[in-house]
């Protein structure tokens, strides 16, 4: 019987964990899909006087960065964060985290070998 409630809570942790990756990509695409990059003093002196992204000053920093660090492959973020989220919210056959608690890289991995 404990071996059972072990593996009901590490779900319930996996079930957590996946929601808050499927909640991160999904505040991540808004924040890019209402990305302005007149929002940000670093990209336009005076920036706008009130931020245009619907997630905030932070949305618009989040978005900034992902553009500036990945450009349109950016949009792709969001896609891995949620795959991720679903993944890990399956079941236990198909964690992303596993016993060990490291995420497998195998299953995050977008470049062949």
């Amino acid at each position: 019987m404990a071996r059972k409630a072990s593996e009901q809570s590490s779900h319930g942790l996996n079930d957590v964990f996946g929601l808050a990756l499927l909640a991160a990509a999904l505040l991540l695409v808004v924040a890019q899909l209402s990305f302005d990059r007149h929002d940000l003093a670093a990209n336009m002196v005076p920036p706008n006087q009130s931020t245009h992204n619907w997630i905030g000053p932070l949305g618009a920093h989040i978005a900034n960065a992902t553009f500036l660090v990945f450009g349109f492959a950016g949009y792709m973020l969001p896609v891995v964060l949620a795959f991720a989220g679903i993944i890990e919210c399956e079941g236990d056959e198909h964690t992303l985290t596993g016993d060990s608690g490291r995420v497998h890289q195998t299953d995050l991995s977008v470049v062949g070998p």
